[in-house]
């Protein structure tokens, strides 16, 4: 839990951010966010991060204020300013301030270039990994190497 995100990047662990431009229609981003199978995209400005737009912002923004998609800019209606980490941020930094901002999505930005998008599943999909080799290297010091006849544990 204390290994920089860098090396999630490094491993592939995370996805590679999507963007939409500010003026594009919701309707496009929302499109796009259902062909890439993911819940948010970044909003940029002239190559310049400018937001998060997120399956958060259709429900509460689009939707419950009845606004037409088609008609509406992401920049109208997009997470402006998003909480972003860098890649030296270890993943307990990113728990602790994805729970504390109450956020499901954080940017990864070296300098100005934002690399990656750390999501909850990355996070729970890490843990997962790092519990079964903590699992499995507990049952090796308490039980010993397994030994095998003919391939099978004994």
């Amino acid at each position: 839990m204390d290994r920089p995100i860098r090396e999630l990047m490094l491993d592939g662990t995370l996805s590679r951010p999507l963007f939409v431009d500010a003026w594009e229609s919701a309707v496009d981003a929302v499109g796009l966010m259902n062909r890439c199978r993911t819940g948010s995209v970044l909003v940029r400005d002239e190559h310049r991060l400018v937001g998060i737009f997120t399956e958060r912002d259709v429900l509460v923004r689009l939707i419950q204020r009845n606004r037409d998609p088609r008609h509406t800019e992401v920049a109208e209606v997009m997470t402006m300013n998003p909480v972003t980490v860098t890649p030296q941020t270890t993943l307990r930094e990113a728990m602790t301030l994805m729970h504390d901002r109450r956020v499901g999505h954080l940017p990864v930005r070296d300098g100005a270039e934002v690399g990656a998008v750390i999501v909850l599943r990355d996070i729970t999909t890490v843990l997962a990994q790092d519990l079964d080799r903590e699992n499995r290297a507990l049952h090796s010091y308490i039980h010993g190497p397994a030994l095998r006849f003919h391939g099978v544990a004994i």
